[in-house]
């Protein structure tokens, strides 16, 4: 899942981001290793020997065929009219969700309250500490749930050093420091002990504070346990800069989420690497995927943003990473599925049976944390009612349609990958 922000920026530059068991080894923090500015010249080398060795390949120049995917043939799906009340309204975007079971749902709301759904979508209970005391947060950029010790972690956009540990009843528990100098893009909750990040704290020529920008974070601590070994010397920001005259300047930002919770694993795709990763829970980082050519060499890159991995197929987005500051439009993209079955990329339909005419995507729950194999994303009540009207809704959602409204709060759809 991917969106895209605009912001103009007066004295300072800002970095926009999206989005947030087993303990692998010692609580000991690693060096951060500053990166230098050189490319890895052996990157076109490593492709080929990948190649030989028979990871599958994506060729990101080429055109591919379509092929049309149809959600329930893949997947069980389940949809939860979620409770319209004052204190309670959401988006219609999914990255304001932060877990998702049968029996739990929590997402924030834009006003910084924390909203707790029971499984019926039914608001359970409600919390909001905003505000600028020490026990506080003053803006949340996305939250992380630990179902099983009940605890929420708010992360601050504005005091972004730092993570506020809540109860589910919305007490306060600790205040969890982040290492200076880290913009944590995607935060998961990976085991009793630690929450899988994402370092995007990368400037415009590339040069970011840590050459392995994955990690593991302890819960109780902070401090980075593991750093993954997906290494870099040269990164892509996620950000494209125009200076508009002095001490100013326009930002649009590629909005990602680089980990992905999927069928029983994580998959891990940063925009500046040629390799797709997963990660498993007992600490196993393999190559899935390798695309070529490699995306530092391109003159306009095209990036992979994961949406999600089940069985042999494999979602993401394919992005031109370009943007026209004159039109604010930009990010161009193509949706695709690579067929590990076939050994073949396509430009992937994904269509929900009971209303094709509605965005359909997968992206919505790999970043929350879902059980496995299992995903989730929103339908917009206004949109579901349109398409209603029209005629175009079948199923258990035509059911659900006859019963909203167009201000009520977003339809929440799971999604349940089959065996």
């Amino acid at each position: 899942m991917w969106g895209c922000f605009l912001k103009i920026d007066i004295m300072k530059t800002y970095v926009w981001v999206l989005y947030v068991g087993l303990l692998l080894c010692s609580c000991g923090a690693n060096g951060s290793n500053k990166q230098n500015n050189g490319e890895n010249a052996s990157a076109e080398q490593t492709q080929e020997t990948k190649k030989e060795q028979g990871l599958a390949t994506l060729d990101v120049t080429k055109d591919y065929p379509e092929k049309k995917i149809v959600l329930q043939d893949l997947a069980d799906v389940k949809y939860i009219p979620l409770e319209t009340k004052k204190n309670a309204l959401l988006t219609n975007s999914s990255a304001m969700l932060g877990y998702v079971s049968d029996s739990l749902i929590v997402a924030y709301t834009l006003e910084e309250d924390i909203i707790l759904f029971n499984g019926d979508g039914s608001v359970r209970s409600s919390f909001c500490h905003a505000g600028q005391g020490s026990k506080e947060y003053q803006s949340i950029n996305g939250i992380v749930v630990d179902p099983q010790a009940q605890e929420i972690f708010v992360e601050d956009y504005l005091l972004r050093y730092r993570m506020q540990v809540y109860s589910f009843t919305g007490q306060y528990k600790r205040t969890l420091p982040i290492p200076f100098k880290m913009a944590l893009g995607s935060i998961l909750d990976f085991s009793a002990d630690c929450l899988l990040v994402c370092d995007r704290d990368v400037d415009q020529q590339g040069i970011s504070n840590r050459a392995k920008p994955y990690m593991l974070l302890s819960k109780k601590t902070g401090k980075i346990v593991k750093e993954l070994d997906i290494h870099f010397t040269k990164r892509i920001s996620n950000r494209l800069s125009k200076p508009l005259g002095e001490n100013r300047s326009i930002s649009a930002a590629l909005a990602y989420d680089p980990i992905i919770r999927c069928e029983d694993s994580y998959v891990i795709g940063d925009l500046s690497a040629d390799t797709i990763y997963t990660y498993t829970p007992q600490g196993v980082l393999s190559p899935m995927l390798v695309r070529t050519p490699p995306v530092l060499s391109m003159e306009t890159p095209k990036v992979i943003c994961p949406d999600f991995k089940t069985g042999s197929y494999f979602f993401f987005d394919l992005v031109d990473f370009e943007f026209d500051f004159e039109t604010r439009t930009g990010f161009p993209s193509q949706y695709m599925v690579y067929d590990y079955a076939a050994g073949k990329p396509y430009v992937c339909k994904l269509v929900n049976r009971d209303c094709e005419e509605l965005s359909c995507g997968l992206g919505g729950g790999s970043h929350t944390n879902t059980v496995w194999n299992t995903t989730c994303y929103l339908i917009p009540s206004s949109d579901l009612v349109e398409q209603s009207e029209a005629g175009n809704v079948r199923g258990p959602l035509k059911e659900i349609a006859a019963t909203r409204a167009e201000d009520d709060n977003p339809v929440l759809v799971i999604v349940r990958f089959k065996d």
